[in-house]
């Protein structure tokens, strides 16, 4: 898998261009072979997309050089994880690529002739790759052929660089529609790591043609989805565009009997309480202490490795990339439930485990001798795996019994319940005094703003004053940015969260975490208003519109005549509440015959526009367990928590581009 060769998305641009490690590099543990989950218990079948990527990337390879062993591949190191989900390493090799890179401004010498750039289109590449061909031309030698294949889709303004930079004549280029792809047997993400700030804060709608384009296919491979529903503006703009598409392209639409009955699309902005609250699911929690980039968690060695096979090896400092899907059985069962259950879990698995082992003393004739040495490896790998996450749950128990921790914890409830705002704010303050990390402080300042409609405009003043002072002058572009999304702002009259909190239950006083009842579980109390939305959007009959449903106004700004107003009577005065843009829904006709409203089961996709929370992946199954006449694929633009939200605001001072010279190339071994 290419993403065991390679490290995970890299956040700092400044990669070095480092030759992909050999097969086998990557955690040691367990299916380290292969980091893809399976896909055997999707609801639909979602190998066809991870197929149809492999074949375009399998035809992008025969046209560079045909299977000839003289080509060689870059990465945007953000393609290299998303990539890993969905291609296995040998058969790239197999195509014939001798090695891989990262691309980075500083040269890379190969002797190979073809040089396959898999890049987002974005201009600091278009610059590094520029770099490379000029930097080839001045060394002289056999010329070289360059393809640039664009993620999902090229740009015009990239090509206008490659053409200021003179070396648009030397390149091919080329698109992969690497979109949505199949992170587990239930998820889907694009990992576009920029969307909500770029649909946000920038007003650059590209990404929402990307989710557009992908819909568009996932309807090519699994027929029209019939039924939508939306809320926010840019869940209107994407169902605009797809309907804009349907037409342009209704003789080659393909005639398939849906999978899909529903898809729920929700914008980011219209919940951006749950990103800022700690995630406690035990995922989640993983996510906020190590971060979990493309199913990879980076832990430290003696986590990992078992410290019987490794005695007298040094292992302290190193990292290594462990993956987590639901593969390994004891994470798929674990990684929904609140991480005060994961102890006891753990416990029973030792157990069920101990009591496997136990049965060896038992097996008396060779017949039965044989049954427990087929069970054996399967024991084997249920142990490692069992080992790490003892270590991953002792590593964060710590964290959750720090005292630090369970004040903050108490100043999130505080805020949701809006109870006391001064004991929060006091907290805050003397968390900005200790120079504790600048992302806790800004969530917990964004989620007091968002419950309160602001801070009161002398303490917004001084808070900004001292975060300045405390952190640097950097973070002014960070505080305007959260000011224009309405994150973090002076206070202002009126305000709608106690409405909106008490319409939808959003905070329950008591939640059962061993035997949950509604999703509030997975953040001990308060239930995920997005996912609350997914609720209320299931509870609507399909199709939507009935003789008895009446209001047909179209949503704001929306002229499409099949996209009306609206979910049904009972939830469309809070949902005009929330912010975001309007609620809409719609049916796509199809062709005589095609639907089929006998199954079982309804399938729902739930796309999250501008990325979504392992909490809120979370939910979304719990409300399926709890639905047998519903099952839910989630989708999102990226996975993300309230951290890497907050990092997508942040400017990059000082990070200059190191270009290389003729001289500092290094061939490669």
């Amino acid at each position: 898998c290419v993403c065991v060769q390679m490290q995970p998305a890299v956040r700092s641009p400044q990669v070095q261009p480092q030759q992909a490690q050999q097969p086998g590099a990557a955690a040691p543990g367990p299916s380290t072979n292969n980091g893809q989950t399976s896909l055997e218990d999707a609801k639909i079948n979602l190998k066809l997309i991870r197929g149809h990527a492999i074949k375009e990337l399998t035809e992008i390879l025969a046209s560079a050089g045909g299977k000839e062993r003289n080509k060689i591949m870059i990465f945007d190191p953000t393609i290299s994880g998303p990539l890993g989900q969905v291609v296995e390493i040998n058969l790239l090799k197999e195509l014939g690529v001798d090695s891989f890179y990262y691309l980075a401004p500083t040269g890379i010498n190969h002797p190979a002739k073809h040089y396959i750039y898999i890049v987002r289109p974005e201009v600091r590449w278009m610059k590094a790759i520029a770099n490379h061909i000029k930097l080839h031309k001045s060394v002289g030698g056999e010329k070289k052929n360059y393809y640039i294949y664009f993620v999902p889709r090229r740009s015009m303004m990239c090509e206008r660089v490659l053409e200021d930079e003179g070396v648009w004549t030397d390149v091919k280029i080329g698109e992969y529609h690497l979109d949505l792809i199949p992170v587990d047997s239930d998820l889907l993400s694009m990992e576009l790591s920029s969307s909500f700030k770029d649909i946000a804060v920038d007003g650059d709608k590209t990404s929402l043609f990307y989710v557009a384009k992908a819909l568009m296919k996932i309807q090519h491979l699994f027929g029209i989805i019939p039924n939508i529903q939306g809320k926010g503006h840019n869940s209107l703009f994407i169902t605009e565009m797809m309907f804009r598409m349907r037409r342009e392209m209704s003789s080659e639409e393909p005639l398939l009997v849906p999978e899909i009955d529903r898809i729920i699309l929700i914008d980011r902005e219209v919940d951006l309480i749950t990103p800022c609250v700690s995630q406690l699911t035990y995922e989640g929690m993983i996510d906020e202490v190590f971060g979990i980039y493309n199913s990879t968690v980076d832990l430290p060695a003696e986590m990992v490795l078992d410290p019987k096979a490794n005695e007298g090896k040094p292992v302290e400092g190193k990292l290594i990339k462990t993956y987590l899907n639901s593969n390994d059985a004891i994470f798929a069962e674990l990684r929904d439930a609140n991480f005060s259950v994961v102890g006891p879990k753990l416990q029973g698995k030792a157990q069920e485990i101990e009591s496997t082992y136990a049965e060896r003393h038992k097996a008396k004739s060779v017949q039965e001798i044989r049954e427990f040495m087929n069970k054996l490896q399967s024991i084997q790998a249920a142990h490692q795996y069992l080992r790490i996450h003892t270590n991953i749950a002792e590593r964060v128990l710590g964290l959750t019994r720090d005292a630090n921790f369970r004040k903050r914890l108490e100043a999130e409830q505080t805020l949701l319940a809006t109870l006391d705002p001064q004991m929060c704010m006091t907290y805050i303050e003397e968390c900005i005094n200790k120079q504790e990390p600048i992302f806790l402080v800004l969530r917990l300042l964004c989620l007091y703003s968002l419950t309160y409609n602001g801070v009161p405009e002398k303490v917004y003043n001084f808070v900004r004053r001292e975060i300045l002072q405390t952190y640097g002058f950097r973070y002014l572009f960070v505080l305007e940015k959260l000011s224009k999304l309405g994150m973090f702002k002076a206070q202002a009259r009126g305000g709608n969260w106690e409405r909106i909190r008490n319409d939808l239950e959003l905070v329950l006083e008591e939640v059962n975490e061993k035997d949950p009842q509604d999703i509030a579980y997975v953040y001990s109390g308060y239930a995920p208003l997005t996912c609350r939305l997914v609720e209320k959007a299931l509870d609507v009959p399909i199709p939507f519109v009935q003789k008895e449903y009446t209001r047909v106004l179209k949503p704001s700004g929306s002229n499409d005549p099949d996209i009306l107003d609206g979910w049904a009577h009972g939830i469309d005065p809070t949902l005009d509440a929330l912010p975001g843009g309007p609620a809409f829904h719609a049916i796509q006709s199809l062709t005589k015959g095609l639907y089929n409203d006998d199954k079982a089961a309804k399938v729902t996709l739930v796309l999250f526009v501008g990325g979504c929370c392992f909490t809120e992946i979370s939910a979304c199954r719990f409300i399926a367990s709890k639905r047998p006449e519903d099952e839910i694929i989630i989708a999102t633009t990226k996975i993300m928590n309230g951290n890497s939200l907050l990092e997508s605001l942040f400017e990059k001072f000082g990070e200059k581009e190191e270009y290389a010279t003729a001289s500092s190339i290094t061939p490669t071994s």
